[in-house]
C-alpha cells in the first residue's frame, strides 16, 4: 500500500495509515526510502475501568442487570481489546435470550467465554500484494 501511495505523498498529499503495533514497521521494511519520513503515534490499551465503562454503560441501556464485580471481570478477561469486550457483551446477550433472562452474572461468563470463542472467525485472511 504505501509504494501505491508514494507518487501521491510526493505530491504532497498528506496521508495517515493506521496499522496494528506488530505491523508498525511493515512500511519501512517493505520502502526503505521511507525511513525518516514517517511519524509513528503510539496509541495506548484501553484500560480495565474504561472496558468496564462498556459493559455497565450498555447491559444498563438494554435493561439488563450487572454488578460492578461482574463488569470488573470481564474488564479483565478483554485483555486490553475494546472490540473483545464488545464481542463477549453480545455473546452474554445472545445467552441471555436464550434463557429469557435479564441479569448477568458469574456463573454464565465461561459460558460466554466459549460461546466468543466458538463463534470467532479464525480463518486465515490472504494479504492481497498491491
Amino acid at each position: 500500500m504505501a509504494q501505491q501511495l508514494k507518487d501521491a505523498i510526493r505530491r504532497e498529499l498528506k496521508v495517515v495509515v493506521v496499522s496494528l503495533p506488530h505491523r508498525a514497521d511493515d512500511a519501512i521494511c517493505q520502502n526503505a526510502d521511507l525511513s525518516g519520513r514517517l511519524s509513528l503515534i503510539n496509541i495506548e490499551a484501553w484500560e480495565k475501568k474504561d472496558l468496564k465503562e462498556i459493559a455497565l454503560k450498555g447491559f444498563k441501556q438494554l435493561d439488563i442487570k450487572i454488578t460492578d464485580e461482574v463488569a470488573e471481570q470481564l474488564a479483565v478477561e478483554c485483555l486490553t481489546s475494546p472490540q473483545l469486550m464488545q464481542y463477549i457483551c453480545l455473546s452474554i446477550c445472545t445467552l441471555l435470550e436464550d434463557k429469557n433472562e435479564h441479569i448477568v452474572n458469574f456463573d454464565m461468563l465461561e459460558m460466554a467465554y466459549k460461546f466468543t470463542t466458538v463463534n470467532f472467525n479464525y480463518s486465515k485472511r490472504k494479504r492481497r500484494n498491491l
